[in-house]
């Protein structure tokens, strides 16, 4: 996991914008969903499991990490919380 402490946390700021080529998510991060931004799918792991690189936001940091399927789901825009 890393965390980018060089960038403003524009996921928490804007949680409804969405670059080109990306999507938005929500990621699965310590027993509750965030908003997060889907980054690009890398293709299967070892297990069979759909792999992305997604970034979000937790405590104020912006995370970017390699997350398997079982810890997304698709969000749309305005959508405020998971269900």
């Amino acid at each position: 996991m890393r965390v980018l402490h060089d960038r403003s946390p524009r996921i928490h700021c804007f949680p409804d914008y969405v670059p080109r080529g990306m999507k938005l998510c929500w990621v699965r991060h310590g027993g509750s969903w965030c908003k997060g931004l889907l980054k690009r799918w890398r293709g299967r792991n070892g297990a069979g499991l759909w792999e992305a690189n997604v970034a979000y936001v937790v405590e104020l940091a912006l995370l970017d990490v390699v997350v398997d399927e079982r810890r997304l789901r698709p969000r749309e825009a305005g959508q405020e919380s998971f269900r």
